[in-house]
This record gives C-alpha cells, sequence and structure tokens, in this order.
C-alpha cells in the first residue's frame, strides 16, 4: 500500500534518544519523589514536636490519660477505671496505646497520653496523600495531605486527646482498601481480611462508628455504579473470623466484670447515643452548620469541587467513578454522624480526608488549567479578595493590639501581659503573613495557581505553627488544673479529698490521688464534721460553698484554704475545722 509522503509511517531510529519530558512532567515527577518526605517531615513538626508544651485541658484529655494511667498502674488491661470507679465509657484500644507510649515516656503524662492522636494524624496525612496520588496523580495527592496539614482543626485535634483521628486512620484504610480492589476489578486475598481488620480496630477504638460508616460507603458506591467488583469470596470468610475474634474478646471482658458492665458497655451506651438518651445531643442539621467552620480556610474550594465533580458526573467524564468514589464516601460519612442525634465537632473529623481529596483534585485542576472557565475566575477573585484580607488583617492586628494596650482596661490587662511576652514573635509573624497575602493576590490575579496555591498553604501552616506553638502555651495556665492540684496536694498532704458533687477531670490527673464524690449538700456537711479526730478536705464549686454551709447547720462551718480558677470555674478547697491548729496552710 502507497501512503502519502507526509502519511508514511515509520519506526522511531533503535538509538534515537527518549522524547525530552516536559517541564510539567518534571517537576510532577520530582513532586512524587519527594512528596513522601515533605508531608512526613512537616506532619512530624505540627503534630508531634512540642507536644507537652500545653497541660491537659478540657474534660476528654485529663480523663483519658487518667483512665490510661490507672490502667498502667494496676495492671487490669480489661476493664477500664476513672477514680478508682469503674469506666464503661469507651473502648480500650485507645488507652492501651497510651499505656504502650508510657512505657517509653516513663509514666503517663501530656506526650504519652497525646502520643497515639499525633502519630494517627501523621498516618492519616499519609494515607490520603497515598489514596490521593493513586486516584488523581502525585501532586493530587501531595496536595491532599496538605489541605489536611493547613487545617487548624485537624492539627489541633492531632495533639490533643482523642479517639477520632486513630479512629480515621482506621476507617480511611477500609476506605482504601476497598478502592484497590474495586480499580483492579476484583479483590486480592488479602483485601477483605484487612478490611475487617481495620473495622476490628476501629470498633475498639470507638465503637460501631470505627467500622459502618466506610462500609456503608463501599455498599451505597456499588449499589449506586451496579458493579459488584471487588466483593471477593474473601469476605465471608473474613466476616467470620472478625466475629469469632470479637466474641472471644467479649467472652474475656465477661468474665472479669460480669453481665452489668457488658450490657452497659454494649448495649445501653451506643442505644442512648442512638435514640438521643445520651450525652451531646444535637439537631440532624449540626454538621451543615459546624463543618463550614472546621474545615476552613478549605470550604469555598470544597463546594466549588462538589459543583465541578456534579458537572464531570453528569457529562460521565473518564473519571467520573473516582470523583463519585469520593462523593459517596464524604456523603455516606456526614449523614451517618448527622443521623445519631449524639454529636460533637470532632466526630466529623473521619470526613476531612475525603474532603481533603475533593479539595486536592480542583486545585490540581485549576494548576493544569483544566478547570472550567466560570469555576477558575470565581475562584481567582476569592482567592484574591481572601490574600488581601490576610494582608491587611495581619498589621492591622498589630494596631489593635496597641490600641487596647493603651485604652484597655482591666478585661484585656491579663491578656495584654500575657501577648507582651511575644511581642518580637507577633510583629515577625505579622510581617510574614503580610508577604504572604500579598503574594497570594498577585500570583491569583495572574492566574499562576501553584503560586496562589502555596501562598494558602504557606499562611495556614505559619498561622498554625503560631498557634498551636505560641499562643496556646501563652494562655496554658487559665485553662490548667496542674496549679490548683498542686496547692490542694501541698495542703491535703496525705489526708482524704472529697469531692461535692463533682471534681474536674484535670485535678484528679494531677493531683494522682482519688476523690470521693459527695452528692448532697447534707452528705458534704456530715463528711466535713465527722467526730473521729481526722482531718477531711472537701472541693466544691464556689456556687456549692453556700449550699454545704447551709447544710451544716449548727454544727461548725468548714474552714475555706483557697480558691482558684480552673477552666472558668471557681473552685474551692475546705476543711473540717476539727484539727485546725495541726496543719500549716498556703
Amino acid at each position: 500500500m502507497n501512503h502519502p509522503p507526509s502519511q508514511i509511517p515509520c519506526e522511531p531510529a533503535a538509538d534515537a534518544p527518549p522524547p525530552a519530558a516536559s517541564p510539567a512532567q518534571n517537576n510532577t515527577r520530582g513532586l512524587e519523589k519527594y512528596a513522601v518526605i515533605i508531608l512526613a517531615a512537616t506532619a512530624s513538626v505540627m503534630m508531634l514536636w512540642g507536644l507537652n508544651n500545653v497541660d491537659l485541658r478540657d474534660a476528654d484529655e485529663p480523663r483519658y490519660a487518667e483512665v490510661a494511667r490507672e490502667m498502667a498502674a494496676s495492671g487490669d488491661y480489661v476493664l477500664l477505671h476513672y477514680n478508682g470507679e469503674k469506666y464503661p465509657n469507651k473502648p480500650p484500644l485507645y488507652f492501651w496505646l497510651v499505656a504502650a507510649c508510657s512505657k517509653l515516656t516513663g509514666g503517663v503524662n501530656e506526650v504519652s497520653a497525646r502520643m497515639p492522636s499525633a502519630l494517627a494524624g501523621v498516618a492519616v496525612v499519609l494515607l490520603t496523600f497515598a489514596l490521593g496520588r493513586r486516584m488523581f496523580g502525585a501532586r493530587a495527592g501531595f496536595l491532599a495531605g496538605m489541605v489536611l496539614l493547613s487545617s487548624l482543626y485537624f492539627v489541633e485535634h492531632a495533639r490533643s486527646v482523642h479517639m477520632d483521628l486513630p479512629l480515621a486512620v482506621f476507617t480511611t484504610a477500609m476506605i482504601a482498601v476497598f478502592y484497590l480492589a474495586y480499580e483492579q476489578g476484583k479483590a486480592a486475598w488479602w483485601t477483605w481480611p484487612v478490611f475487617f481488620l481495620m473495622g476490628l480496630l476501629g470498633i475498639l477504638m470507638k465503637g460501631p462508628a470505627g467500622f459502618l460508616p466506610p462500609l456503608l460507603a463501599c455498599i451505597a458506591f456499588s449499589l449506586l455504579r451496579r458493579d459488584w467488583r471487588g466483593w471477593g469470596r474473601s469476605l465471608w470468610i473474613s466476616v467470620f473470623v472478625v466475629v469469632a475474634i470479637a466474641c472471644l474478646w467479649l467472652v474475656v471482658l465477661w468474665r472479669q466484670s460480669g453481665n452489668h458492665f457488658i450490657w452497659n458497655t454494649l448495649i445501653s451506651q451506643n442505644a442512648d447515643r442512638l435514640t438521643g438518651r445520651g450525652s451531646h445531643v444535637e439537631p440532624f442539621y449540626f454538621f451543615l452548620r459546624v463543618f463550614p467552620e472546621i474545615f476552613l480556610p478549605w470550604t469555598p474550594f470544597l463546594l466549588l469541587a462538589l459543583v465541578m465533580a456534579a458537572a464531570r458526573i453528569w457529562r460521565r467524564d473518564e473519571s467520573a467513578w473516582k470523583i463519585l468514589f469520593i462523593l459517596v464516601w464524604f456523603a455516606v460519612t456526614f449523614i451517618f454522624f448527622s443521623a445519631v442525634p449524639s454529636k460533637r465537632q470532632l466526630y466529623i473529623l473521619a470526613a476531612f480526608p475525603a474532603a481533603a481529596i475533593a479539595v486536592a483534585w480542583l486545585l490540581e485542576a485549576l494548576i493544569a488549567g483544566k478547570a472550567p472557565e466560570k469555576i477558575e475566575a470565581f475562584t481567582r477573585w476569592l482567592t484574591a479578595a481572601a490574600m488581601t484580607l490576610v494582608a491587611a488583617a495581619a498589621p492591622l492586628g498589630l494596631l489593635m493590639l496597641a490600641w487596647a494596650e493603651v485604652k484597655g482596661g482591666e478585661r484585656v490587662a491579663g491578656m495584654i501581659e500575657d501577648l507582651r511576652r511575644s511581642y518580637v514573635v507577633m510583629v515577625i509573624l505579622s510581617v510574614i503573613l503580610c508577604a504572604q497575602g500579598l503574594a497570594g493576590v498577585q500570583a491569583a490575579l495572574r492566574r499562576y495557581w501553584a503560586g496562589a496555591v502555596t501562598a494558602i498553604l504557606l499562611i495556614c501552616l505559619t498561622s498554625g505553627a503560631a498557634t498551636m506553638f505560641v499562643f496556646f502555651p501563652l494562655f496554658d495556665k487559665a485553662k490548667s488544673a496542674r496549679h490548683f492540684s498542686a496547692r490542694l496536694n501541698e495542703a491535703a498532704g496525705n489526708s482524704e479529698v472529697a469531692a461535692y458533687e463533682d471534681v474536674p477531670e484535670g485535678i484528679v490527673f494531677y493531683a494522682r490521688r482519688r476523690f470521693p464524690l459527695l452528692r448532697t449538700p447534707g452528705e458534704a456537711a456530715a463528711y466535713l464534721n465527722r467526730e473521729d479526730g481526722a482531718t477531711r478536705f472537701c472541693i466544691t464549686k464556689a456556687k456549692g460553698l453556700s449550699e454545704i454551709k447551709t447544710a451544716c447547720g449548727n454544727r461548725e462551718m468548714p474552714e475555706e484554704v483557697f480558691r482558684d480558677k480552673v477552666e472558668g470555674d471557681e473552685l474551692v478547697l475546705l476543711r473540717s475545722r476539727s484539727t485546725v491548729d495541726q496543719i500549716n496552710f498556703p
């Protein structure tokens, strides 16, 4: 067959050099080579460095640390205790991890208590990167990991004693395992054993919420696609093995604790959460109100990604099924936690990896010049406006601080005193943020999306690092129970200390003692007026002091030793008057 000269096919010479890679390809290859190192190093600094720069705060952190401390002290790794009482509220896996970390830190402290969550934060970042790279390329995976690292809410909770990021490790791993099986067209021999092993660990971390959302997401995706590839025979064998392991654990727990504890742990706790009889009950739309706030600054990008995804799925693009997979994962997780009446902001952290990959997919399209024109234009002006706000707010914040120091009254005097010690850091921070904001404005207006995205990430990382390592430690004393606990131990010595109605969890942990709880004013009054010659102490909130004094009636009033604020509550330490002259108090 004769061909026109211009159409004659020809083979390349055997010794011809390969075609040169474009600059974009070279950049992507370089990024793929160093992405894991960059992400791991950044995540380690943001989440692992200085875990003890603030004391354990709020209620959850010291409570969980105390449960782990009592576990390690007693050697009972089956039955959990808090303040000497049985604690059926949580599964044991997180406390096992804290107890294991305490072997490295010389005991349960801020570092060992936060270490499992911090390591889980690093693992979630790397898992999100790996899944994003598999779906949309190295740059998208890298951006997905950086979106998580630039989320202040994500980093803050990675540096705290909570179970939600360890839970996210297991749920994200389940999703990743299923995605690999679906992409390859069939399940490997290890697919479902690993899937259900991660689910079992998720249950041991936080109950059914560690297993159901990813399983329901995989089922929903297969139903929508009408494609059940990836669901292999090993599924049923894995179900049997996991159920057998779970039953074995329940037998061990039952023999150690009895029927009542099993009922309270497995049935009552979960039933209360599902029926709205538990704590933290919120309306169905709670996360619709909360998620846009805690996912900042990426919330607008996520909404734009959802719009672009809907268009791609409607047109049935080649990658539409991958986009659908991410949307189903995010939607099922979001709906699951919305449907359960018991809600807290941090529960939705399990949806952050899916949201981060969706945002990264949009950012990759913008950088590659493949985003729809209208979305690109809207994003450009939105980014420019946000960067302008950052550039203006950084120096404005310093001016407002200076004005507050000159004109502010007693309300701001304490805050100003704390901030004054970091003036140099704040000036440097303001200059850096202002420069980053101006660079971001310029890059966005010029449609240089690699520069604009880099500016956003740097602003978030800079402000996040300043928050974690500068501002949180500044205000730590006002939230910590350490100071009150030290004064309590100095005053009480080896004497018994009880608590009226309740005792803050931070005091239980830092005082390293057990506090009998006195439920009524009469019980507290009788406790402080026992005629056995022993000195007794009692902690109460300021509002409970008058109730105890009223209950004392004609008996001797307790002696007030000192009072101090802990996490916003004014606490009072009382002492029985029977041996007032025998002890010196601070």
